[in-house]
């Protein structure tokens, strides 16, 4: 598959998640975010109402793995594998922000349902691997390249019940 082709399904998955996230928020869903940052590492905190009526995404795809939340809330620690810069954004709560080569970022205080999008400038393509961490309520997300076109992703979903999917 050549460079445009590539570029072209990546768009259009994209602009389906977040317009799928632009439903959610259109749903009632609210989130306000106050971000800092220090070198390789950042603190995010969310606050978010709840939506109502979303259909679930495990009656789409199986999900990847179920997190458990403390009082609603979960963290995530991205860590960047790649090889390249990661643009990475909280739908609907912040805007796009850059994780460096190398780079980890804590993302605290989430409330779910959430929507995590991630993708590498210069196009090339994004493995996920998550795991559930031994502390309670935090996912660990490590992003990877890949040459692998349906290994592909650029989105994280997790719902208010813990399932973690991956688009």
């Amino acid at each position: 598959m050549n460079y445009p082709e590539l570029l072209m399904k990546k768009t259009i998955r994209l602009v389906a998640i977040l317009s799928g996230a632009l439903v959610l928020g259109v749903m009632g869903s609210s989130f306000a975010g106050v971000a800092e940052q220090t070198g390789n590492s950042q603190q995010v905190s969310q606050q978010t109402d709840q939506p109502v009526g979303i259909p679930l995404p495990e009656n789409q795809q199986g999900a990847m793995m179920r997190v458990m939340p403390v009082n609603g809330q979960l963290s995530v620690k991205l860590i960047n594998q790649t090889g390249d810069p990661i643009t990475y954004q909280i739908v609907e709560d912040t805007k796009p922000r850059f994780l460096s080569v190398d780079g980890e970022v804590n993302l605290t205080q989430l409330k779910m349902p959430l929507t995590l999008t991630f993708h590498r400038p210069n196009g090339g393509l994004i493995s996920v691997n998550s795991q559930a961490m031994s502390d309670a309520g935090v996912l660990e997300v490590r992003l990877d390249n890949t040459s692998n076109l349906s290994a592909d992703k650029n989105a994280l979903v997790v719902e208010e019940n813990g399932l973690v999917f991956v688009y």
